[in-house]
């Protein structure tokens, strides 16, 4: 059935939405208000989705759009009501000059997210067959004086094959061995001080060693008492590690969600 589009309305209807810029995914460090949740989606599918919170045909919207708009290789978060919860996810298209989206869903979810949950959402394989992943976060705490950070790893290849993380200049697998696709670590602390200037991470095929992709995180030694504000400690983050060696449309690749 051939697919039509839609483009934005013009009328705004508010959402609660937390939301970045940059390499980084967005994410709040507030703890989860009484009855609500926190909801982060990742897309590694190569089209940027919009996100909406119903079934209806129309798309809820603040910003223009901006705010439910997830690009690809990026996240957003969104607080919303804990209980049942619709997800409604559909392709954008870029080569219009003013976004459209498909008139039918490519994936519509219901999930149960009880209050106080803080979650996320990866929405992983392709555009015609899209896989999704919904997980419960358990974010790091740091207490006062305590100069670190969380950082965890996920597998969504679109090979689906196992791959191994290490730290540059470590063995493989130092960090994440033959990591399953669609298998996620738990947040694991480390240092985020003055002794630590970057952290670069080696996504690595399990069964060969072959350097996939890299992640780096750079001015983690930033002491954020004047200028820009250090973006590393006291907080928690994911590598994502997502594509198909050989593929152009999909190459390799490793990006960075900033969680709680």
């Amino acid at each position: 059935m051939k697919k039509t589009e839609k483009s934005f309305p013009s009328a705004i209807l508010g959402l609660c939405l937390f939301f970045g810029t940059g390499l980084l995914g967005s994410c709040s460090k507030t703890p989860v208000p009484p009855g609500a949740v926190s909801l982060t989606i990742v897309n590694t599918l190569t089209t940027p989705l919009i996100v909406n919170f119903n079934e209806e045909d129309s798309i809820l919207f603040t910003g223009g759009g901006v705010g439910q708009i997830v690009d690809r290789n990026t996240a957003l978060a969104f607080g919303l009501n804990g209980g049942k919860q619709i997800v409604n996810l559909r392709e954008i298209n870029t080569a219009n000059p003013i976004y459209t989206w498909a008139d039918h869903s490519m994936l519509n979810l219901l999930f149960d997210l009880p209050a106080g949950t803080m979650g996320s959402l990866f929405v992983s394989g392709t555009k015609e067959v899209p896989d999704t992943l919904l997980v419960r976060d358990s974010p790091l705490h740091f207490p006062a004086g305590d100069s670190s950070m969380g950082i965890r790893f996920i597998n969504l290849s679109g090979e689906k094959a196992a791959v191994d993380v290490n730290l540059a200049g470590q063995a493989d697998g130092s960090e994440a061995a033959d990591l399953a696709y669609k298998n996620i670590t738990a947040f694991t602390r480390y240092p985020a001080d003055a002794s630590v200037q970057q952290y670069v991470f080696e996504f690595r095929n399990a069964s060969d060693g072959s350097l996939l992709a890299t992640a780096a995180m750079s001015n983690i030694n930033n002491p954020g008492t004047s200028g820009a504000a250090n973006l590393w400690r006291h907080r928690n983050f994911t590598l994502v590690f997502r594509g198909v060696p050989g593929s152009t449309d999909s190459p390799p690749a490793a990006f960075i969600v900033r969680n709680h």
